[in-house]
């Protein structure tokens, strides 16, 4: 599961998930990228490394001044 993005320039990225209760999950991505398009992935896994339940999760990335959410079902 994951969300394509393309940066022009170098830039922070930041991506986190979080439940439909709006808790947070997991910090998939917090860190410089180098300019180009990339793939953030979140391998449905919560932040002790344990698999998360079957649900409705959101990843949000922020890139810059720029905001992106995504719905993800996850199903076991």
């Amino acid at each position: 599961m994951g969300i394509d993005l393309s940066l022009a320039a170098v830039g922070r990225v930041s991506a986190a998930v979080y439940d439909v209760r709006g808790r947070l999950v997991a910090i998939v991505r917090d860190g410089m990228m180098p300019p180009g398009p990339h793939r953030v992935e979140w391998d449905g896994r919560g932040r002790g490394g344990e698999p998360v339940a079957a649900g409705v999760y959101f990843m949000q990335i922020r890139v810059a001044d720029q905001e992106k959410w995504e719905k993800f079902v996850v199903l076991r």
